[in-house]
C-alpha cells in the first residue's frame, strides 16, 4: 500500500541507507566476520558448542527449515561491520530449541536401545550435562543472579 507517497517498507530502504551506506553504525563500533563465532565460543566454550551440534544431529532434518533461517540470519549479520548479540539472539534460541529436541530423540534412542535399564537414566544424563554447561557457561561470562546482583 502507499501511502503519503512512500513505498512499502520503504523504512527498511532508508535505514540501509543511513546505517550501512552513511556508515553510522559503524560509529558504534566494528568486528569482523567471525566475530559471532568467537563470541560464541567465549560465551558457551567448546564442550558446549560441541554437545550442541551433536544434538542438533538427530532433529535436523525435520527442522531444517528453523536451522536454515539461523543459519542465514547468523551469516547476514556476520557481514555488516557493527555486530551486536541482540541481532542473533532470536537465531541462537532457535538452534538451542532445535538442540533441545535433538537432546530429547537421543534419550529415547539410548532408552529404546537398551542402554539404558530406565527411561530415567538417560534423562537424568542429558539434563545433567546440559546444566553443567550452563553452570560453565555462567562462571565463563560472570553471570548475574536475582535483580542484577553480580554471582559469586
Amino acid at each position: 500500500m502507499i501511502f503519503a507517497g512512500t513505498l512499502p517498507f520503504a523504512w527498511i530502504f532508508a535505514n540501509f541507507a543511513h546505517n550501512i551506506g552513511e556508515g553510522r553504525a559503524a560509529r558504534f563500533g566494528t568486528s569482523g566476520p567471525f566475530e559471532y563465532l568467537v563470541e560464541y565460543y567465549r560465551h558457551f566454550g567448546a564442550a558446549a558448542l560441541l554437545f550442541t551440534v551433536l544434538a542438533i544431529v538427530p532433529a535436523a532434518r525435520r527442522y531444517a527449515p528453523l536451522l536454515f533461517a539461523a543459519a542465514a540470519t547468523i551469516l547476514a549479520h556476520s557481514l555488516l561491520a557493527h555486530k551486536e548479540y541482540r541481532f542473533v539472539w532470536v537465531a541462537t534460541q532457535s538452534v538451542m530449541i532445535v538442540a533441545s529436541v535433538g537432546s530429547l530423540s537421543l534419550v529415547q534412542r539410548a532408552f529404546r536401545q537398551g542402554a539404558a535399564r530406565s527411561p530415567f537414566q538417560p534423562l537424568l544424563a542429558t539434563a545433567s550435562i546440559w546444566c553443567l554447561l550452563s553452570f560453565a557457561s555462567a562462571s565463563a561470562t560472570g553471570a548475574t543472579g536475582p535483580c542484577g546482583a553480580v554471582a559469586d
